[in-house]
């Protein structure tokens, strides 16, 4: 017995540990968002589309070696494809060129579509009235009303209102 509880409290220890690293992630902004099209796989080829986005970087590079006619330090910048919130430091072309049946659509990386506006509806199951809404894409991908994370993909969370009003 004395075993059991043992186990249990370092369990418990290294999740505490574990989930307090979760604060000190870096926040990533991202400059836009598609659809990665991927043709059906199996017998029911049903399409796997889902959702990339965009991210800058920015980083310092060192030129000592370098003559001194550059400045130094250089700083550099470039966009890398997240999914699922992951860095995959590919560029958007790269990536749609290796996993997009679709072609990448420089013009459609527009930092508005990170936020829609529902209209009010009433639940039709509940007659509960529910005021216009502003959805935004929070950093993790997720859906944010407000400062409050929905906890559910922005795509999926816009398409669910969407059953029920009409989202812009």
């Amino acid at each position: 017995m004395k075993k059991i509880i043992y186990f249990l409290a370092v369990a418990g220890l290294i999740t505490v540990v574990a989930c307090s690293d979760e604060d000190k992630l870096p926040s990533v902004t991202y400059t836009g968002c598609q659809v990665c099209e991927v043709e059906g796989m199996g017998p029911d080829f049903i399409p796997e589309d889902y959702e990339i986005c965009t991210a800058l970087h920015t980083f310092e590079m060192d030129t000592t070696p370098l003559p001194d006619t550059i400045d130094n330090p250089v700083q550099l910048t470039y966009e890398t494809v997240y999914v699922d919130g992951a860095d995959t430091n590919l560029s958007a072309v790269e990536y749609f060129t290796l996993f997009c049946d679709n072609a990448y659509d420089p013009d459609a990386n527009n930092p508005d579509v990170n936020c829609v506006t529902c209209d009010a509806f009433t639940d039709p199951s509940t007659n509960t009235q529910f005021p216009a809404q502003e959805i935004c894409k929070g950093s993790n991908g997720n859906a944010f009303i407000g400062n409050a994370d929905q906890g559910v993909p922005f795509a999926q969370y816009v398409a669910a209102k969407e059953v029920l009003t009409d989202c812009e």
